[in-house]
């Protein structure tokens, strides 16, 4: 009796702490459950070889799914095209290692969108239950968003006060402000060669711009409820680029009038100066040589006489253009001042130099045309081509200065070439 007694007291034991446990794991699971579904953290548990298993609300309402549409199908399927991680290699990790405190993802939206999720896993394998992995998943989207943009706008601020180059400054801050929207490019536009691939574009509000610009950014990766804080971020862009490069644009003009002839545009005596001083350097290396072509305008004096001042500027901006057109793209053409004007030349032999000295004579028989009136004009050209060992650029220069009186006293309407014999001249 007494044996039979404790084997049934063992029998309601071991009964009892089933039960126990039973009920504690009910619990559990209950408590789980409750918490699973309630969690304001997007939730779900996976199979070891990457399948939703359960996912929770929250994580639903992340990606723009049901459960149904989940549950059953590859985790792969919700990886966005632009992840670049390898297929399947967080929960491969996760699966061999326990758990990964932390890790990024981005996942592709129903509407197509990206969302940026901050991940941590940890593997499950009790005693009764199917393997899994259980993920927590936060939307950092916006975060990310607001980091990258953060960035990039304190970069741009940097590079605006340090580089005073505007072609520059846009070649070095615009891939950053690409990368910051997930845009393939962008560029400074004219308004209306906006393409179709911009889905965002900003205008560039520039002071004393005629032809308005814009900031456009092409075929940007939409992020889940980015649109109006990409505009709004390109737009703080705008205005930081507008203002640099309208600095970039004043410091330019303020360097190109302190170089160059306000009337024609043409290079000024400094400009001149400073080019003839580093080509006779370049020349005395054995670099080619380099003339002087000074010319002095015939009867310019009779027209300011006759006609006023205002046409005689106009004569003058068309004699600039008309140099222009004679000679060679690497040429230099300068006004001294007045009605004097040089001509550059490098690499050109003294059969070369003559013949533009010609092209130059001849081109200027040929009436100009100002106001409705022909007038005619004559050029007085002389050459100058640096000897050997030279190096003061006002020798040079006094040179061709020399030859072009000797053709005034001849005349005008020709070219004097700078000889020994107009050099024993000067030294007398």
């Amino acid at each position: 009796t007494e044996k039979l007694l404790i084997g049934i007291f063992a029998i309601a034991f071991v009964r009892a702490v089933l039960t126990y446990r039973q009920l504690r794991r009910l619990k559990e699971g209950r408590r789980f459950q409750r918490g699973f579904e309630g969690s304001a953290i997007g939730m779900a548990l996976t199979s070891p070889d990457g399948v939703w298993l359960r996912v929770n609300e929250a994580f639903c309402e992340m990606v723009g799914r049901r459960p149904e549409e989940l549950v059953g199908r590859p985790v792969e399927e919700l990886r966005h095209p632009t992840e670049k991680a390898e297929p399947g290699s967080a929960h491969r990790e996760a699966v061999a290692v326990g758990a990964l405190p932390s890790y990024q993802r981005r996942m592709l939206h129903a509407d197509g969108s990206v969302v940026e999720t901050q991940c941590s896993s940890v593997y499950v394998d009790e005693d009764g239950d199917q393997p899994s992995l259980f993920i927590e998943i936060q939307d950092v989207t916006d975060r990310n968003r607001a980091m990258r943009q953060g960035a990039a706008l304190a970069e741009l601020g940097r590079l605006a006060i340090e580089e005073p180059d505007a072609e520059r400054l846009l070649v070095r801050a615009l891939p950053a402000v690409a990368r910051a929207v997930d845009a393939a490019s962008c560029d400074v536009l004219p308004a209306d060669q906006v393409p179709d691939c911009a889905t965002i574009h900003v205008p560039l509000r520039r002071r004393e711009r005629s032809a308005p610009q814009v900031l456009v950014a092409s075929n940007p990766i939409r992020s889940r409820g980015g649109e109006e804080h990409d505009a709004q971020f390109l737009q703080a862009v705008a205005d930081v680029l507008a203002g640099a490069l309208d600095r970039a644009d004043a410091e330019t003009e303020t360097r190109r009038r302190a170089l160059h002839d306000p009337l024609t545009g043409l290079a000024n005596r400094t400009f001149l100066t400073a080019h003839v001083e580093q080509q006779l350097a370049a020349a005395s290396r054995g670099d080619g040589a380099l003339s002087l072509l000074l010319l002095d305008l015939d009867r310019f004096k009779m027209v300011n006489d006759t006609f006023g001042h205002t046409v005689g500027d106009e004569l003058l901006v068309e004699v600039a253009r008309r140099l222009r057109d004679v000679t060679r793209r690497a040429d230099l053409v300068a006004r001294l001042g007045g009605d004097e004007f040089v001509v550059a030349c490098r690499h050109a032999g003294p059969d070369e130099t003559a013949a533009l000295a010609e092209r130059i004579v001849v081109a200027f028989e040929e009436p100009f045309l100002v106001r409705g009136r022909e007038l005619v004009l004559g050029a007085s050209v002389g050459v100058a081509t640096a000897a050997e060992g030279e190096t003061a650029a006002e020798t040079l220069l006094g040179n061709a200065d020399v030859a072009m009186y000797r053709a005034k006293d001849q005349g005008g309407d020709r070219y004097v070439i700078f000889d020994d014999a107009l050099r024993a001249g000067v030294v007398q």
